[in-house]
């Protein structure tokens, strides 16, 4: 058990399989075996196979939440979201007063995209435990995507005041902000955000997520002024969302408040770090590139743009203000196709996306 354990510790997966396989061997009824081997399977990237040790551990020890909460893991793994809810809801049935368990299994129904019960779930967990940021916190999520803004800026002030220097909260906040059109709140929660950003905390704040394997997923800002066309980004929600990730959504988001604002340099600057600490933000590509075009560094605009588009085709407004720099610089064949791209993909000048 303890070279399987050592050998996690390391990495080694392989030689982590090999122990615990031994230690079953030698104890087919050690629940610590079973699960020892499901958690490496699951890191090898062997799901059925981990799925097979969890069911054992299961069944050896059916009453114990947190084996079924194990499971989900793998199923989350695989992508069978109906699986998952199914081992969330028999690990309830044993705990019901866990509100965590209420937060992951909402997780759970977001990823399906039923949100309405991912809610229920949420508030759920809030009436078991008010003092649970983590679940106004996903609820605010939840809000964001049904595009109630107001519900969700309440949660996420709510996960603020219950957990004040957690940068993922302003973050969120400030998204939804920026979208109201309160740039200078939003730009007063980016900045908190990433003054409170410290990859030590950040990681205690994604434990709770990455303990059952659910995926964060960083909601991104949506700009919303009369002039710029919005790129709607989100983190890949089958992918874990790394530290500098985070820190480049705040700086991207902080960056397209400042582009609202019509301070160019300080939107540059932003969107220059975003880039820097993650390149594939396509929204951070396209809000420096429209600095770029509005102080009239047109090659710029254009190869920001042109890149928007490569890590994020289906903007159209990418397309459309492509096409305003190709139009500055003559170029009136290039700006003619780009405005007919921008159009197939249903963006209109003024249109906020």
């Amino acid at each position: 058990m303890e070279r399987g354990q050592s050998s996690m510790a390391k990495s080694d997966f392989n030689a982590s399989v090999s122990a615990y396989t031994e230690a079953i061997r030698l104890d087919p009824q050690s629940i610590a075996a079973h699960v020892g081997r499901g958690n490496a399977y699951r890191w090898k990237g062997e799901r059925d196979k981990a799925i097979a040790d969890f069911t054992e551990a299961i069944r050896l020890d059916p009453k114990n939440p947190e084996l079924f909460v194990a499971r989900s893991g793998a199923y989350l793994d695989k992508g069978d979201y109906t699986a998952a809810i199914a081992d969330y809801t028999a690990a309830i049935l044993h705990d019901p007063k866990n509100a965590q368990l209420r937060v992951d299994r909402g997780r759970v129904w977001e990823y399906k995209g039923e949100y309405d019960k991912a809610v229920a779930d949420f508030t759920e967990a809030i009436r078991l435990d008010p003092k649970c940021s983590r679940a106004y916190a996903a609820r605010g999520e939840a809000y964001t995507v049904m595009g109630d803004n107001d519900k969700a800026i309440f949660d996420y002030s709510e996960a603020i005041q219950l957990d004040p220097k957690n940068p993922l909260h302003y973050g969120a906040r400030g998204g939804r902000w920026e979208v109201k059109g309160e740039h200078d709140k939003a730009i007063a929660d980016f900045t908190k955000g990433i003054r409170y950003y410290d990859s030590t905390k950040v990681s205690r704040f994604l434990d709770a997520e990455k303990r059952v394997g659910v995926r964060v997923a960083v909601v991104a800002v949506e700009q919303s002024t009369s002039e710029a066309g919005s790129v709607q980004i989100t983190a890949n929600e089958n992918s874990d969302v790394g530290f500098g990730s985070w820190k480049a959504f705040a700086f991207a988001g902080r960056g397209g408040a400042w582009l609202s604002k019509k301070e160019y340099d300080k939107a540059i600057k932003d969107c220059t770090e975003a880039i820097r600490l993650d390149p594939s933000r396509a929204d951070a590509y396209y809000n420096r590139g429209q600095a770029y075009l509005k102080t009239g560094d047109f090659d710029k605009a254009i190869a920001d743009l042109t890149e928007a588009i490569r890590l994020y085709p289906k903007s159209g407004a990418s397309y459309y203000y492509r096409g305003l720099a190709y139009q500055k610089k003559g170029d009136t064949k290039k700006a003619k196709e780009d405005f007919a791209q921008a159009k197939k993909l249903g963006y209109e000048p003024g249109q906020n996306h």
